[in-house]
């Protein structure tokens, strides 16, 4: 393979932790490493919005007033802050929208 990148995920807590774990011969094929940080609060929020509307969207017009008139956004945006992930947070807005909709029809 030439002129490629490829992205190794871990989760390993330092550069030291990797060389113990991986040994010098694997980890000197690494050309860099590059630190995880977490997401922002700001970041969070961004991303619960775009999601919420990207989710939103998919709605038919009914579902929609059911999570509309649920105030379930507000109640999203208050804890996104708290979230660790974009995957957390889409799974959480489905959950919800999912919740709402299935209790209407009960």
């Amino acid at each position: 393979m030439q002129n490629s990148i490829i992205i190794c995920t871990s989760n390993f807590l330092s550069e030291k932790h990797i060389k113990e774990q991986l040994g010098d011969p694997i980890y000197s094929r690494f050309d860099a490493v590059i630190e995880f940080e977490p997401l922002s609060k700001k970041s969070l929020m961004i991303i619960t919005q775009k999601e919420y509307k990207k989710q939103f969207d998919k709605l038919d017009e009914e579902e929609k007033e059911l999570v509309v008139e649920s105030g379930i956004y507000e109640k999203i945006m208050k804890v996104s802050d708290k979230l660790d992930n974009a995957r957390q947070i889409r799974r959480i807005i489905r959950e919800a929208f999912s919740s709402i909709i299935i209790n209407n029809l009960l």
